[in-house]
């Protein structure tokens, strides 16, 4: 809690609890968007015009995705003492174009060192990854592995990665796996597996 202009007393809230509150906010404007954008794909189905009803349907599942997105926010963990989190709210728009899906990145730096943490739900991406995941025998050809928890994870020399429930890719990057590990351990696997479900 600080002091404000006029000894006001100002909360700071923390970044999950506001991404939460932004889409409680903008859901209902969004939902009436594309409850309009699912009737005129029903109309133009109903006159025969499936390329029109394909772009109004696929336009809806965009903003569906859209609400979606920030959600994933609040499974990135808080930054750690005297680190900065930087979150990209701009990834879903690269996904789309790579075949759909919705992600979420944080970038933390602390004294010239970085780390990259994505996550990404209901993509070809993770769905590619979990093809490797589910073969031991290739996975163990593919990289070290790394346990974090009950998670298995692949180091293969750039990036540290797990899926979780055959679609939800869990990706790190950063100077070594040790400097990685703190992070990976912050997440809590069994509610993001359950995200979307």
């Amino acid at each position: 809690m600080t002091r404000g202009m006029g000894g006001t007393c100002l909360v700071r809230l923390p970044s999950a609890v506001l991404a939460t509150a932004l889409i409680v906010l903008a859901a209902p404007a969004m939902a009436d968007e594309i409850g309009d954008r699912l009737e005129r794909a029903l109309a133009a189905y109903r006159d025969g015009n499936i390329p029109q009803a394909l772009a109004e349907v696929e336009e809806a599942r965009r903003l569906m995705l859209d609400i979606a997105r920030p959600t994933l926010v609040v499974y990135l963990p808080e930054a750690p003492e005297g680190w900065t989190r930087r979150i990209d709210a701009q990834m879903s728009a690269s996904l789309a174009a790579m075949g759909g899906g919705t992600g979420v990145e944080a970038v933390y730096e602390r004294d010239g060192q970085r780390v990259s943490l994505v996550i990404v739900a209901d993509s070809p991406m993770a769905t590619a990854m979990a093809g490797l995941f589910s073969s031991p025998e290739l996975l163990a050809t593919a990289g070290e592995l790394l346990r974090v928890g009950r998670q298995t994870f692949l180091d293969d020399g750039k990036q540290v990665s797990t899926v979780l429930d055959g679609r939800i890719l869990v990706r790190a990057k950063g100077p070594d796996a040790q400097t990685i590990l703190p992070f990976l351990q912050a997440i809590d696997y069994r509610a993001l597996a359950a995200f979307g479900s």
